[in-house]
């Protein structure tokens, strides 16, 4: 049933001196006509399923408020929000409106609705509701959407298709709505009492509504939620109500895990690292991080340079993460390494664990790239290693080999370009190699310079289609990172 208050919207603050104004210097950020539609709200959230007292306040209150005013065209933020309900507590004390912000400790010892429950050894293994912020930024009358479309590149590497992610249902006030790690009873309210353990009370259609002579559960079915059994009827009125049977929701799922950075270091060269965050940062965190193609130039002396360091091989590189992983399911990398257009090795491995049980960082695995000063010299070659975890490839990245004769530089590595990418969902059949490289990829219609080393630039190989077509595609390194 949709509650309306009847006080006039002349009368809903008569203490208030002063009102602010809204930046643009439009109106009140609360007029008359705004504060009516807030208090209709207010009212509509305690009839709502998500209205619930706890730890003196009301989860989820502000965001259904700043989505009640959204349909009502009025945009506010949640601090606004939050703001207007400590000037309404202030004024409101005493009036009948006042069981509309008042947090539930207050509300309850004010009234005495609910008298002390004594302690039991029972209770010590009682479960509690989470505690969930208020600054969440999930919304529970705005479905969940991917704001940062990823740009629609061609494919890299000839992988699975996608893994569909359920998307959330959109939600309406008309429709019920289950409360996410809640009990199953979307109108159960929970509170607490100083000095007691918390306990959870029957449902009651609102906080000064009088009490029924007789009440039951009602099990709302919801996909969120595990079938729990009708409980008995409470008896009348009793002096402290009992804990319904209710079910709780398993933990929820870890978040993706996500390719944090990278690590590069050789001997006499300066160390390197290219962290990920600033370029997955419009990325979601609850979903997996878009894969990203990363092209390293590294300069290295040939082994036919008698001026080099005796004991540089290669180079080797450390890999971090977003979340911890356990060492029997450590991210693994794939090296492929092409010489003059020519796919000529691979190799597979996972990554060491930089200590004992679980750790979110690495070493590479041995490869030709941890040799690569003994790579043939007078091809230009160019090493790529792709980074799985979870089963997902996390990034491709490519080490353009710089190996010309100068002796006055020590061995430097640089990124000169990033960028993302989708995989092909139908691989098309190509029978020109045993081990066939993508085709090179779409620069995206938007960029950003940055600053690059003044190392001198150098041709690199930076197309992934040598082995799809007879002659070599080169081109110059691009100077900006690509996004």
């Amino acid at each position: 049933m949709k509650i309306t208050t009847d006080v006039p919207s002349s009368k809903l603050t008569p203490q208030r001196k002063h009102r602010k104004l809204l930046k643009s210097g439009e109106g009140e950020v609360w007029s008359e006509d705004v504060e009516k539609v807030f208090v209709q709200g207010l009212h509509q959230y305690w009839e709502s399923p998500w209205a619930t007292y706890s730890r003196g306040r009301s989860r989820w209150r502000n965001q259904f408020l700043v989505d009640y005013l959204a349909r009502a065209g009025i945009e506010r933020t949640k601090k606004q929000v939050a703001s207007h309900v400590q000037v309404l507590r202030n004024m409101w004390k005493g009036e009948k409106e006042y069981h509309l912000v008042a947090g539930g400790e207050e509300l309850f010892l004010e009234t005495g609705l609910f008298a002390p429950v004594k302690q039991e050894e029972a209770d010590i293994s009682a479960l509690s509701p989470a505690d969930t912020d208020e600054s969440s930024p999930w919304s529970p009358l705005t479905p969940s959407t991917n704001t940062s479309p990823l740009l629609d590149y061609p494919g890299l590497l000839q992988m699975p298709p996608e893994t569909a992610q359920p998307g959330s249902p959109a939600l309406s006030a008309a429709e019920p709505i289950a409360l996410p790690r809640l009990m199953a009873t979307a109108r159960s309210r929970s509170s607490s009492l100083p000095g007691l353990h918390r306990r959870y009370t029957a449902p009651t259609p609102s906080p000064l509504a009088p009490r029924p002579a007789s009440f039951g559960f009602e099990q709302q079915p919801s996909p969120r939620f595990y079938p729990a059994a009708a409980p008995a009827p409470a008896p009348a009125y009793p002096d402290s109500f009992g804990e319904p049977q209710c079910t709780f929701l398993d933990p929820p799922a870890p978040m993706p895990i996500r390719l944090s950075s990278i690590n590069l270091y050789a001997e006499g060269m300066p160390p390197f690292t290219f962290s990920l965050d600033s370029v997955l940062a419009r990325a979601p965190r609850d979903q997996p991080a878009p894969r990203l193609l990363i092209q390293i130039r590294v300069r290295l002396p040939s082994i036919d340079d008698v001026h080099a360091c005796p004991t540089l091989h290669g180079v080797l590189g450390a890999a971090t993460f977003t979340r911890a992983w356990a060492r029997e399911r450590a991210p693994s990398v794939v090296t492929d390494v092409y010489a003059g257009g020519v796919h000529t090795s691979r190799e597979s491995g996972a990554l060491l664990p930089a200590g004992a049980g679980a750790c979110a960082a690495g070493t590479l695995p041995e490869s030709e790239l941890t040799r690569c000063r003994w790579l043939d010299s007078s091809k230009e070659t160019s090493v790529y290693q792709r980074i799985i975890a979870d089963g997902e490839t996390m990034a491709v990245v490519v080490y353009s080999l710089d190996r010309s004769p100068n002796h006055d530089q020590l061995p430097f590595a640089e990124v000169v370009a990033v960028q993302k990418y989708r995989v092909n969902e139908k691989p098309a059949a190509q029978a020109c190699s045993q081990y066939p490289a993508p085709p090179a990829p779409t620069p995206a219609p938007y960029h950003y310079s940055e600053p690059q080393a003044s190392a001198p630039r150098y041709p690199a190989q930076t197309s992934l289609s040598c082995a799809l077509t007879a002659p070599a595609y080169t081109h110059a390194a691009p100077t900006s990172m690509l996004l």
